[in-house]
């Protein structure tokens, strides 16, 4: 990601409408021992070539101080107009992340919960962490299954239905430099990794952008999309 996503992405995204705020109260304190803590985890976590908002989290307490002592210094009128609206702002973006923009991979897991038979099994072909996994699916008699995408330790070849992997020896220093994980050689050529499947799920799981990828499949599965209004459009197909 680009050097400037903490600022152009990252603090948009973590403070919202108190952005402007924060901003201004840390103008007010620039040589403050605070103000150089945040301006230095910005700079660290910038120069790191993996980047997530999570990782800025912990100085949100400390933005909002200091958005607090710039709201504070608003005049009474100004309070009355512009806190009500900070309010409903925040309201509706909570509403918005929580039960609407991409909510599929949600609906899927309770649809997935009653659906799925007892000792049934069910593959995710999508990107590693999609849905809450077993914290909202909570049957332990599934055998559930997953694209993979971890570091380049070794390959990993724990026992799988689905997917026989290619190894279980340690990498050597140039075959970690062009690793691949399980996830992302999916994507590059899902033909080939669904060809490479033993033993199909009674479900799968998907975005529909991989609906033409499995057409081929439809006589043993069909489909089933949670919703079709969200961002997130998924695929249940059922055998």
């Amino acid at each position: 990601m680009s050097p400037h996503y903490y600022l152009s992405q990252g603090l948009p995204i973590l403070l919202t409408t108190y952005l402007p705020f924060s901003l201004h109260g840390l103008s007010q304190f620039p040589f403050s021992i605070y103000t150089f803590v945040i301006a230095g985890v910005l700079v660290c976590f910038s120069a790191i070539t993996h980047k997530e908002v999570r990782f800025i989290s912990p100085l949100s307490p400390l933005l909002l101080v200091f958005a607090g002592f710039s709201i504070s210094r608003l005049s009474r009128r100004m309070k009355r107009i512009l806190l009500p609206i900070i309010v409903l702002v925040n309201v509706a973006l909570a509403y918005y992340v929580t039960r609407v923009h991409q909510a599929g991979v949600i609906s899927v897991m309770h649809y997935l919960r009653e659906d799925i038979p007892i000792n049934g099994s069910v593959g995710f072909l999508m990107p590693c962490y999609s849905t809450p996994w077993q914290i909202y699916l909570q049957r332990p008699d599934v055998d559930a299954w997953k694209l993979t995408c971890e570091p380049p330790l070794r390959y990993t070849s724990s026992p799988s239905l689905f997917y026989v992997d290619v190894s279980n020896s340690r990498l050597s220093k140039e075959e970690r430099k062009s690793y691949i994980d399980e996830a992302d050689r999916f994507y590059a050529d899902p033909q080939k990794f669904l060809n490479s499947i033993t033993r199909w799920p009674d479900r799968l799981v998907f975005f529909d952008s991989l609906t033409k990828e499995l057409d081929q499949y439809k006589e043993i599965y069909h489909e089933v999309h949670f919703p079709s209004e969200y961002l997130a459009d998924l695929v249940c197909s059922i055998f």
